[in-house]
C-alpha cells in the first residue's frame, strides 16, 4: 500500500484518511448478484457496535471488479456501479435520531 499524497495540508479527494480494521464477507444470490458486506471495527470485537457497509452488484459488475482486481494487465481504476446500504452503530456515527434531526445533509 502507498503512502496517499498531500497537497497543499490536506488529502486528495480520492484518498480517505485515516484506516481502521475491518473485514469482508461476500454472498451470491441465485440470479448471480454478488453482495459484499464490510463490517467495520475489529474484527471479533463488539460486532454489534461495528458499521455495517454492504455493497450490491450485478453479476455483469461484479465481473467487471473481479477483472479489475486480479488481471494485472487491465486498468485498475474506473468506477464500477453498485448499490450501497449503510448501517450506523459506532458510537463515534450517531444516532438514527440525530442524523435524522441533521437532515439530509448528515446522510
Amino acid at each position: 500500500m502507498t503512502t496517499p499524497q498531500i497537497e497543499s495540508g490536506q488529502f486528495s479527494d480520492d484518498v480517505i484518511p485515516g484506516v481502521v480494521d475491518g473485514t469482508v464477507t461476500a454472498t451470491l444470490d441465485a440470479e448471480g448478484n454478488v453482495s459484499l458486506h464490510v463490517l467495520v471495527g475489529r474484527h471479533g470485537r463488539n460486532s454489534e457496535r461495528c458499521d455495517r457497509i454492504e455493497f450490491i452488484l450485478t453479476e455483469e459488475n461484479a465481473r467487471q471488479l473481479g477483472a479489475m482486481l486480479t488481471n494485472a494487465t487491465a486498468a485498475r481504476t474506473g468506477p464500477v456501479p453498485c448499490s450501497v446500504g449503510v448501517r450506523l452503530n459506532s458510537p463515534f456515527s450517531g444516532t438514527e435520531a440525530d442524523l435524522a434531526s441533521a437532515g439530509p445533509s448528515a446522510r
